[in-house]
């Protein structure tokens, strides 16, 4: 069975059933799933999706320690009922990690905690941790996948040194907050797909694949949106 669904003015024609089947895909994430870049790619390539909700913003972190975090317009704008989850979706993408590395001197990444909540929401890990668990609490079915950040650099040239690992003011790598990340979805046995490893972007090919040190071009696009389609699957 197959149903269009418009997305920029085209239409795609979805199939598939049973676990593999989503019905609406959320994307929580920052100024990469921001606007349609990758998701285009991926909901072509995996022909599943039913639904997309963006819920990208530029300069996002995941950390509450700044406005317009994960975790503000995901948890806290759900209590006051003007945002958070979208209704109905069964697939949750959390793609971030970049600003808590590079936005007002870094934020403080914190420790995996593994006593339950309360969290320390101020730090990348605890938000992470606080949002996953709001998820579950309130849908225990729904399905969450985890994108960490990918590669950065000091300068848009080749031979640009990678972020991975140059300490940011607040005394944390780029790399430490990758980590920190796969630690939490270990911990939640969420699968997490690792772009810094597994996009083939380093500093000898940087500017074929990206507009800056940070963001993708549109080839750089195409190839994370074909790599988070399979994740998808």
């Amino acid at each position: 069975t197959y149903r269009s669904l418009p997305l920029n003015g085209e239409s795609i024609f979805v199939r598939g059933t049973g676990y593999n089947r989503v019905d609406k895909w959320t994307a929580l994430g920052d100024s990469h799933t921001f606007g349609d870049g990758y998701q285009n790619v991926a909901m072509r390539s995996t022909n599943i999706i039913g639904d997309y909700v963006g819920m990208g913003r530029n300069g996002s972190t995941i950390s509450s320690s700044l406005n317009f975090s994960f975790y503000s317009r995901f948890v806290t704008d759900d209590a006051l009922g003007v945002g958070g989850i979208a209704e109905g979706t069964t697939l949750l993408t959390i793609y971030g990690g970049t600003n808590d590395y590079a936005v007002s001197n870094g934020q403080a990444l914190g420790t995996l905690d593994t006593n339950g909540s309360p969290y320390t929401t101020t730090t990348t890990i605890g938000a992470l941790q606080s949002i996953i668990e709001y998820c579950y609490t309130t849908d225990p079915t729904i399905r969450i996948l985890i994108v960490t950040p990918l590669h950065n650099f000091d300068a848009y040239s080749i031979g640009a040194t990678p972020f991975t690992d140059v300490a940011n003011v607040a005394g944390f790598t780029l790399q430490q907050y990758v980590d920190g990340i796969k630690s939490v979805a270990d911990f939640y046995k969420i699968p997490v797909l690792d772009l810094d490893e597994n996009l083939g972007i380093n500093s000898l090919n940087l500017t074929s694949f990206m507009t800056d040190a940070t963001h993708l071009n549109d080839a750089g696009k195409s190839i994370s949106g074909h790599l988070i389609g399979e994740f998808i699957k």
